[in-house]
């Protein structure tokens, strides 16, 4: 994986925290303060934080995939393309 790809995956991932958490935490003020919101269903605090946790979910597998490094040399944890199935 290059570093641009890996720089943007971040990048990524920190919108998505800093989302999850205003959502999961503070559900009313991610309503009133977001402004395309409004155009959703009336306020539901259950709704918003289901939202709040699966956008930190989210954020938890893009942090996974930026951080997971390719295996330069073989070894046994790193099965050659061969013995991949």
């Amino acid at each position: 994986m290059d570093l641009s790809l890996r720089i943007c995956l971040w990048i990524i991932a920190a919108m998505e925290l800093v989302i999850g958490t205003w959502t999961l935490l503070f559900p009313e003020s991610f309503y009133n303060d977001v402004p395309t919101v409004d155009l959703t269903p009336p306020y539901s605090e259950h709704l918003f934080r289901d939202f709040g946790g699966a956008t930190l979910g989210i954020a938890i597998v893009l942090v996974a995939a930026a951080s997971k490094r390719r295996c330069s040399s073989p070894c046994s944890r790193c099965p050659s393309p061969s013995r991949r199935g």
